[in-house]
């Protein structure tokens, strides 16, 4: 193997083991890793395994691997294991060669189990080490599979929410146009009516503002219903989905609205596409119902590996200090199930709020 540059801590453990010469570097590493969760093993520099962990011990116990207890030859067990047609040794056997010739020092591998480790998620990080002049190698494996379950549970979750969510929404959009609207357009008929009847000059002009007041009253529920009822993405990628609702909005609120699209574009995949149209969705509603801005500028880029929508208007901005409320939350909590991030920018006058997500899941890694 290549020769790897010393540890932070090996002028410590050589005083510990001049000050206690019947210590060796395998006994101090079993104390250190046996009541750790994550399955590791201490190897030499030939891959002979020297010493294994408690966790290690049960997990070859429960699968039969006895040539994975010290004494045996992690190398020889990857290649008879890959020759086999397993998965994992097949990636895994060829890296250990890159760590033979010096082009590896470090590999972590996220993969799921197959044969008897069926059904079960794994991350391997491999790592060499120089203590003295002696090289050491030690393989971490972490069973990510109730982890994993979890995840999904709460994206399940998280999902059934939404939908629920969505529904009520669009649910509320229905009744304000189908009942409240036609309420209001009773009332705007009923004012026309009486003008029509003679009033007075005094009544004429309270008759007016009246119908000022309905007039605003109607557009407001006209973009309060657009949103609550805007559509899904359906066959449209992101770009075309926000340029579309951000262009009926405008329309309804009377705003002065822009969308850019930064090219070339690449977007994440259709759950992060989703979580960021939500946000859209409800960084509009928050303009319409706070900002009372009259400019609205939106702007999709993707930078390196993570998509940015930037939401910005000339609004009254936020309060100091900032309450985050129901709006932000929601905002915060979409973002945070596909590893993405929010942030709010004051500006000179109005606000600013980014979405950034990643191109790639956040449980996706590359390999090293």
């Amino acid at each position: 193997m290549s020769q790897a540059g010393s540890t932070d801590g090996s002028m410590g453990l050589q005083s510990l083991f001049s000050q206690h010469p019947g210590l060796t570097f395998p006994s101090v590493f079993q104390k250190l890793v046996d009541d750790l969760p994550e399955q590791i093993a201490l190897l030499d520099d030939h891959w002979n395994i020297l010493t294994i962990n408690q966790s290690w011990a049960r997990a070859i116990a429960e699968v039969g691997y006895d040539d994975l207890a010290p004494g045996s030859n992690y190398k020889a067990f990857c290649v008879a294991k890959a020759a086999q047609g397993r998965k994992a040794p097949a990636l895994i056997a060829p890296v250990l060669d890159e760590f033979d010739s010096g082009a590896k020092t470090s590999f972590t591998l996220n993969y799921s189990g197959d044969g008897e480790l069926a059904g079960r998620d794994y991350e391997t990080r491999i790592s060499l080490f120089r203590i003295d002049d002696q090289r050491f190698v030690t393989i971490t494996r972490t069973d990510f599979t109730e982890l994993h379950y979890l995840r999904r549970l709460r994206e399940s979750l998280s999902g059934s929410l939404d939908e629920t969510r969505q529904s009520e929404r669009e649910r509320i959009g229905r009744e304000l146009h189908d009942s409240t609207m036609q309420f209001l357009i009773g009332a705007a008929l009923s004012l026309g009516h009486l003008r029509r009847s003679g009033v007075g000059m005094k009544a004429a002009a309270l008759v007016s503002e009246i119908e000022e007041l309905l007039v605003k009253a109607q557009n407001e529920l006209r973009s309060i219903s657009y949103l609550a009822h805007a559509h899904e993405l359906e066959g449209d990628d992101l770009a075309t989905a926000v340029t579309t609702l951000v262009e009926g909005f405008a329309r309804r609120a009377g705003l002065k609205a822009s969308v850019e699209v930064i090219e070339p574009l690449r977007l994440p995949g259709k759950e992060a596409q989703i979580a960021m149209y939500r946000v859209m969705q409800e960084a509009l509603s928050n303009v319409h119902r706070h900002s009372g801005a009259s400019e609205l500028g939106v702007r999709l880029v993707t930078r390196g590996s993570v998509l940015h929508l930037v939401i910005a208007d000339n609004g009254v901005g936020l309060p100091d200090p900032v309450i985050e409320g129901v709006g932000l939350q929601s905002m915060n909590a979409r973002l945070d199930s596909v590893g993405g991030r929010l942030w709010i920018r004051r500006r000179a006058r109005g606000l600013a709020i980014v979405a950034s997500a990643p191109l790639a899941p956040r449980n996706e890694k590359p390999d090293h």
